[in-house]
């Protein structure tokens, strides 16, 4: 089951009357993701070939604007969070091997060169924020224990 439209947020509101601060913390960490990944995703640029000839380009498609948070609630109680870069091409992302890849504000993309993208800018942050987010859990767990223990 997954909860979208107006039943997605009659629950949201439900669950940030019953958990304010885990909802919080959840929406925080999603929105300190997709800004963190917006950032520093590269623009497209001209391209050249190894013997210094510019190479005619596509028109972009801008995947740095094609990001998407989701928050769901699923079968069993689960709550899944999620920022996806809708790009059919985003995981293949590369930055530039030969040229330093350069984000829309012009400073270089933060990914070493060849790496992927999405990986860095999308999967290794979302790793440490489900660390964040599993120690405020127990937190909020050990206060909710000691109140009615």
């Amino acid at each position: 089951m997954v909860v979208e439209g107006a039943d997605a947020n009659l629950l949201r509101e439900l669950m940030r009357a019953a958990e304010p601060v885990l909802m919080d913390a959840i929406e925080k960490q999603l929105q300190q993701l997709k800004e963190g990944a917006q950032k520093g995703w590269p623009k497209r640029q001209t391209r050249t070939r190894r013997d210094g000839s510019i190479r005619e380009g596509t028109v972009s498609q801008s995947s740095a604007d094609a990001f998407v948070t989701t928050l769901k609630a699923q079968q069993g109680g689960k709550l899944a969070g999620s920022v996806e870069n809708t790009a059919q091409y985003a995981w293949a992302i590369r930055a530039g091997s030969r040229t330093p890849s350069i984000t829309a504000g012009g400073s270089a993309v933060p990914v070493r060169k060849g790496g992927r993208v999405a990986d860095v800018l999308l999967w290794q942050p979302a790793k440490k924020g489900a660390a964040k987010l599993t120690k405020i859990i127990a937190d909020q767990t050990m206060k909710r224990l000691k109140r009615h223990g």
